[in-house]
């Protein structure tokens, strides 16, 4: 699933992840779609390790992102509008989009904080009747926070979604805490830097082929795990 980055400032290649069709938004459907690896320096040397997940899927109508952050501290500022200078230095997911890949400068930029309000650099935060607009609902527990998004395909610029196009994007994980920076991404990326050659490369792949485990078959031709399914 993950191909770590290698020479990051010479010769830098993107990690590339496979972006699976999501089946249904529920929690059957989620377990299918495994995490995102995110690296934690800004030179992609480091894979976090620890609990966080964040997962990115597709159907024929949306980019769906979803977030579980297993910490109970957190910084969030919700008297802060979202056009507020100082709405990024909370605790946050970002996603970054390049709709057009000739154009790598222009990019389209989400922020989305843990009680469910966002920023985007359409605007469309403060238009709530605009069917472009993403939706996000977000959840703050005594362990930890998360959040789940979606965003129309329109709204990206992206007519469909087949297997094997890249879609050039990157994801992270922003943490403030004394008014210090900690971020983890899914590319060695500068986080509000335009490095447009380092944005993720998501490959465009069908549902994930359901594992099978503990399952003993007559077949030899078989192992365990395999799908047989189609």
């Amino acid at each position: 699933m993950f191909q770590l980055a290698v020479a990051p400032r010479n010769r830098y290649q993107a990690p590339r992840y496979l972006l699976y069709r999501l089946s249904a938004d529920s929690a059957e459907g989620w377990a299918r779609i495994p995490p995102i690896a995110l690296l934690t320096d800004m030179y992609g040397d480091e894979v976090l390790r620890g609990e966080a997940k964040i997962r990115v899927a597709y159907d024929d109508e949306y980019l769906y992102l979803r977030a579980e952050i297993p910490e109970s501290a957190l910084t969030i500022m919700p008297e802060l509008a979202p056009d507020d200078g100082l709405f990024w230095r909370q605790d946050h997911i970002e996603f970054r989009v390049q709709p057009d890949p000739t154009d790598p400068a222009r990019q389209l930029q989400f922020l989305f904080v843990p009680d469910g309000r966002f920023f985007d650099s359409l605007g469309l935060w403060q238009r709530v009747d605009n069917p472009a607009r993403p939706s996000c609902s977000g959840k703050i527990a005594a362990d930890g926070w998360g959040i789940r998004c979606r965003i129309p395909l329109a709204t990206c610029e992206i007519a469909a979604l087949t297997p094997g196009i890249v879609l050039r994007a990157l994801v992270a994980h922003s943490r403030w805490a004394n008014s210090g920076l900690d971020a983890a991404c899914s590319s060695a990326v500068e986080i509000g830097f335009q490095q447009a050659e380092r944005f993720t490369d998501f490959v465009v792949a069908e549902e994930r082929p359901v594992r099978l485990a503990g399952i003993a078959f007559p077949s030899s031709s078989l192992q365990v795990g395999e799908n047989t399914a189609g």
